[in-house]
């Protein structure tokens, strides 16, 4: 739902490239390891562009937002968890 908030302005990092290049975003390198790289996110991207792929539906977005979110939680709870156990071994 906060998605649609969101602003339609560079952030800071876009900012930043656009006043060095005058572009918001870098131009592609054809070959190389940044090649190899971009072409196998391009294959493997679930959520390119924090959307579907093929559609500007702004529902990519709100679902690119939940999954992370609910993705991060699960990280640091399971890792939390981890730490917890891990704690009570050493302190037994």
């Amino acid at each position: 739902m906060l998605s649609y908030a969101a602003s339609s302005h560079p952030d800071g990092l876009e900012w930043s490239i656009e006043q060095l290049t005058g572009e918001t975003e870098l131009l592609e390198q054809e070959g190389g390891l940044h090649g190899i790289s971009g072409r196998i996110q391009e294959k493997c991207s679930i959520l390119p562009d924090y959307g579907f792929k093929n559609s500007e539906s702004v529902a990519g977005t709100s679902f690119a937002g939940i999954s992370g979110a609910v993705m991060v939680l699960l990280i640091c709870g399971g890792t939390c968890h981890v730490i917890t156990r891990r704690k009570g071994k050493i302190n037994e």
